[in-house]
């Protein structure tokens, strides 16, 4: 199931960028902001089908004087597969150019969330970061980005050489269960006997 067509409507204010996450549980967060700046707020939607997800969208929009979009960008777990992007934990999917007419806006993008969190570091202010270990970081080194999910989430952002960053999503949630002494050993043999296979989560 893709998104239907039916643009929300003509903009007539500046320019925006439409920001959406649906990375948690069966919510949708939406904020707007100013190309290359941070949204001053987040709002959240109750989001269990398509139907939640275009409604709120268009609420949203239309709440905020409709204004002219640039281009949006919607982050959840998985990654966009020739302009598609299956949200397994909703149970719909979203699809570039549909959304494009949907928006009514040429440029869509669909990011895995934790590449979307990756690409936040770098604009992080220094009260927004907690050091847990380790001695001083170096900036323009290589960032690990992982948290919990539906299993683990990660992503690593690197420089790309010309002030900016790359950021590639990675999954180790999926990772194999890696048994390390005798007790493991024994539960890693339950589970291939009943499973087949081990994952690290």
């Amino acid at each position: 199931m893709t998104v239907t067509d039916g643009a929300i409507g003509k903009y007539t204010m500046s320019g925006k960028v439409l920001l959406g996450d649906l990375s948690s549980g069966v919510y949708l967060k939406l904020a707007l902001a100013e190309q290359g700046h941070r949204p001053d707020g987040v709002s959240l939607y109750a989001c269990e089908s398509l139907r939640d997800f275009e409604e709120a969208v268009a609420g949203y929009v239309n709440d905020n004087g409709d204004p002219h979009l640039l281009g949006a960008a919607f982050s959840t777990s998985g990654w966009d597969v020739d302009g598609h992007i299956d949200l397994v934990h909703y149970g719909f999917s979203l699809d570039r150019q549909q959304l494009c007419g949907f928006l009514g806006t040429p440029r869509v993008s669909l990011v895995n969330d934790f590449v979307a969190k990756a690409l936040a570091v770098p604009v992080l202010t220094d009260d927004e970061r907690v050091q847990v270990c380790g001695g001083a970081g170096q900036a323009g080194q290589v960032v690990a980005v992982v948290g919990p999910t539906m299993g683990l989430g990660g992503a690593v952002l690197s420089p790309n050489g010309r002030g900016g960053w790359v950021a590639n999503h990675c999954e180790g949630g999926h990772a194999d269960f890696a048994a390390r002494n005798l007790l493991e050993i024994e539960i890693l043999k339950l589970m291939m006997d009943k499973y087949g296979h081990a994952r690290a989560c």
